[in-house]
């Protein structure tokens, strides 16, 4: 008898708190949905408590006491139970989120702000206020509007708190979504001011890394004009060779301006060594 009570015990624990839950869940992300799960659970309490007695061992249990959810009977019937208050439940909050459409319908009434609307056509009815047609379209939330104009046209009051609640969703949104703007736009900042800062403290090895250039530049290009002096004083050395074998007796040919040609390379080869030599004091080996 203590292990049929422990049991009843348990299994009221276990529905008491899945209705509990149910009911804070969808009731705080679904205002409208309060009521109706309140109904499912006391629906529920009120139907077990009015289930036939049931017998163990061909005794009648105790009077206020159940054995629970063990038999298939009464899971089926308990399933069944949830199913059709759920639907329901489902389908109330559905109909308080559909839009009213209002048809050849015209009012004047005054906002909450003290703003006269004088015989607007009214659209429809949707999620966030009341869709007028006068000198142009336009949308009064019904956070701006009072319970009894929205009673007499019909609409759930329940709307005012479902709009402040999307109304403060879209603002946590915007909010965010503008922190997240001016985060990306403060780190290109950053990212902008690290590579100017790079590019400014790279400024004095850029500068060094251009005159090495040039001076090398200059060094191989007196280089190349060396080679060039030699191989035209050569090429002027076997011209006058060949002539004077040729050259009946007596008669002999000398190369053009040789003297001043030598020492026009001997001053360059003087100046590409002091050349190479300043370029390794200053910038290393070539």
């Amino acid at each position: 008898m203590h292990i049929g009570l422990l049991v009843e015990i348990a299994c009221i624990t276990f529905r008491h708190n899945v209705f509990t839950r149910i009911e804070s869940r969808i009731v705080g992300r679904c205002g409208p949905f309060a009521v109706t799960v309140k109904l499912v659970s006391l629906g529920l309490w009120r139907d077990s408590s009015r289930e036939r007695p049931i017998y163990r061992g061909g005794c009648p249990a105790r009077p206020g006491l159940k054995i629970g959810l063990h038999s298939p009977g009464q899971r089926r019937t308990l399933a069944t139970r949830i199913m059709k208050w759920i639907c329901f439940a489902l389908f109330a909050g559905a109909s308080l989120a559909q839009d009213i459409t209002f048809t050849n319908r015209a009012a004047t009434f005054t906002n909450l702000e003290g703003h006269v609307y004088t015989n607007v056509a009214l659209v429809k009815a949707n999620n966030y206020g009341i869709i007028y047609k006068g000198d142009g379209m336009g949308m009064v939330p019904y956070t701006k509007l009072s319970p009894a104009f929205l009673k007499s046209l019909g609409i759930p009051v329940e709307r005012i708190e479902k709009a402040k609640a999307l109304q403060a969703r879209q603002a946590a949104v915007a909010a965010r979504q503008d922190q997240i703007s001016l985060a990306a736009d403060e780190q290109a900042r950053k990212e902008g001011r690290a590579e100017a800062a790079r590019w400014e403290a790279g400024a004095p090895a850029r500068q060094r890394e251009a005159e090495r250039k040039a001076a090398l530049e200059q060094i191989q290009t007196l280089s190349a004009q060396i080679a060039e002096l030699r191989q035209q004083l050569r090429q002027a050395q076997a011209n006058a060779s060949d002539q004077n074998q040729a050259a009946p007796a007596g008669t002999y040919y000398y190369v053009p301006n040789q003297a001043n040609r030598q020492l026009e390379i001997d001053n360059a080869e003087d100046q590409l060594r002091q050349m190479k030599a300043d370029f390794k004091d200053k910038f290393g080996k070539l």
